[in-house]
């Protein structure tokens, strides 16, 4: 027929750059067949058959690796349905040298042989859930709407109730903050100028290319924590004016005073009964007390915290503390620069994509929304490729992932190429295409952009003279997870990302997360704030904030993809009556959006 004639010359396209078909008619007809019995496309044939063949050696296309390559993969819509709704007697087979010779060389005869894996054991249970009669009916449904299913589009998975394409609430504000007299801006556009961006600390100071990692000794990050814990114990002494700081171990009659790190006397969470303090090299020896906190009326603590402890320890057991002092957050950020006209910033964090394509859908319909209003600055922040994306996590792909990263960003920056706008990409430690340690280097693109600048995770940047400190790691969401409280009320987000500005760095929680690979030597250096900044980005998946913490916005945008469903994002707009040195939070407006 004329659509089998079509068929034909779309699979000897497709293959011409694996092999030379020729004359090679019974190749090809059984390609044919493969295709229309799975209602495949030539392209999605021959991406299948470079799967396997990448998978078996890189075996050459011929009949009988075709028919092998066949037999290996799942029976299609119609045999399995036919399979399951007609039961067949079985009956012994006689194999003659020519007929049994296709079953002795299939590799999966060998695993008769030896003992499964985990995945062929998950794949046995799975195929015998299917052959359950409780399941029949179920599979049974199942099968029939994965006919009807684009299987470039989406893999068997379940249908939500409204996709992003059916979204509700478009636009809706979530959240606001504005503590001034600023009123929300009739228009979110930019000056029209790309504002000057410029890392702190500058130069060679700042995280601007891969180092080297995975090779870390517990003594280099012993000497890590201890020198970081010393710096912090000069900065109690000045902050609180304590001319000399005790032994945290030592036997005292009278109240003294002492700095040391939070720890854990256990595996396990923090709580009131396990808190030990252990103190630096250079004041306790690096030895550590346990702290009765019994007597004190408030407090906020979680492991790796640094804290000053007031108290009294007559046993030399335990330390009987009074008050704990905890603050040693650095002054705000000095505005460089009077701001002679409004400043708008758009904020929106990854995952970009829903999870039943790779179409990126809700990053374009933000740029498709901005594409009217611009703003002086977008910051994308990671991840960009998710690991944790069904596609990702089941391999099926066509494309490397950097081909993925690199056509995303390249079909946004082309969108964008005509606004007068600074983009900030910042990665995460969930793109599965880049260097997944903490701190994390920036991305490294092969085609430069104009205003297009690539951060660390974390970073700190002066936008057009406002401090602006982001990073991509939930650590909001792990210090919740630890953080053991005391006659303390009120905001709990807030009093969260207090923790950072106090501690002085983006991730103070020690142990880390089972998800955050540090790398402490380059923590110390890159992953503290050097200046308290006037914005605080703190992506995490608690819900969406707007929060005036000491003087600082912080803000969680939420994420741009959520499931199968849109996300939200934020934006901020930074009025020109703040004044050098003040807090700018009674200057700026700040909502997050659903995108």
């Amino acid at each position: 027929s004329e659509l089998a004639r079509i068929m034909e010359a779309e699979i000897r396209s497709e293959f011409e750059e694996l092999a030379t078909l020729g004359d090679s008619q019974s190749v090809v007809e059984r390609l044919c067949d493969v295709a229309s019995e799975r209602s495949w496309d030539a392209d999605h044939l021959n991406n299948q058959w470079t799967a396997y063949s990448a998978t078996h050696d890189g075996v050459h296309l011929s009949l009988e690796e075709v028919e092998k390559w066949e037999r290996s993969l799942p029976a299609s819509g119609k045999k399995a349905r036919i399979a399951r709704s007609t039961p067949t007697r079985q009956h012994d087979r006689v194999f003659t040298k020519d007929t049994i010779s296709p079953i002795i060389e299939d590799p999966s005869m060998l695993d008769a042989y030896s003992t499964p894996d985990v995945k062929q054991l998950e794949g046995y249970k799975r195929e015998m859930e299917k052959r359950t009669p409780g399941n029949q009916l179920e599979t049974h449904h199942t099968a029939r709407y994965q006919l009807i299913s684009p299987s470039t589009i989406s893999p068997v998975m379940s249908t939500p109730s409204r996709p992003f394409g059916e979204r509700l609430k478009a636009g809706e504000v979530c959240c606001e903050l504005n503590v001034g007299s600023i009123v929300r801006p009739a228009s979110w556009t930019g000056k029209g100028e790309a504002p000057a961006i410029k890392h702190l600390p500058s130069g060679e100071d700042s995280l601007q290319c891969p180092y080297k990692y995975m090779l870390q000794r517990i003594s280099d990050t012993a000497a890590v924590l201890n020198e970081q814990l010393e710096d912090m114990e000069e900065m109690f002494k000045s902050r609180y004016g304590l001319s000399e700081l005790s032994h945290v171990a030592h036997l005292y009659q009278e109240s003294v005073f002492t700095v040391g790190r939070i720890c854990c006397d256990g595996e396990g969470k923090l709580n009131a009964q396990s808190v030990l303090l252990e103190g630096s090299l250079r004041t306790s020896g690096g030895q550590s007390v346990l702290l009765n906190l019994s007597d004190v009326e408030q407090y906020s603590l979680f492991a790796g915290q640094v804290v000053s402890v007031e108290g009294m320890n007559g046993s030399g057991r335990e330390l009987v503390v009074s008050k704990i002092y905890d603050d040693v957050a650095l002054d705000l950020s000095p505005l460089s620069s009077h701001l002679a006209a409004p400043l708008s910033m758009v904020v929106a964090c990854g995952p970009f994509s829903t999870t039943d394509n790779l179409l990126s859908e809700p990053l374009n319909e933000l740029i498709a929304s901005l594409d009217s209003q611009p703003p002086d600055v977008l910051i994308l922040i990671g991840p960009f490729v998710d690991v944790e994306h069904p596609f990702v996590k089941n391999c099926s792909l066509n494309k490397t992932f950097d081909e993925i990263f690199e056509e995303m960003i390249t079909t946004v920056l082309v969108r964008i190429n005509r606004w007068e706008t600074s983009i900030l990409l910042v990665p995460s430690l969930r793109d599965v295409h880049h260097h997944c340690v903490y701190p994390q280097p920036p991305f490294q693109l092969h085609t430069k952009y104009e205003n297009v600048h690539l951060l660390s995770n974390p970073s700190t940047v002066l936008v057009g003279g406002v401090s602006v400190g982001i990073t991509s790691t939930d650590v909001i969401f792990h210090l919740s997870n630890q953080e053991i409280t005391k006659g303390v009320t009120g905001d709990r987000l807030g009093r969260l990302c207090h923790h950072l500005l106090k501690q002085q760095s983006y991730y103070p929680l020690y142990p880390p997360h089972k998800t955050v690979s540090i790398d402490f030597e380059q923590s110390m250096s890159h992953g503290v704030m050097p200046v308290t900044p006037h914005v605080l980005l703190l992506p995490s998946n608690l819900r969406v904030f707007t929060k005036d913490v000491g003087g600082t916005l912080c803000v969680n945008p939420g994420q741009l993809a959520k499931r199968q469903a849109g996300g939200t994002f934020a934006r901020l707009m930074v009025q020109p009556e703040a004044t050098g040195g003040s807090s700018l939070v009674s200057s700026m407006f700040a909502e997050v959006v659903r995108v």
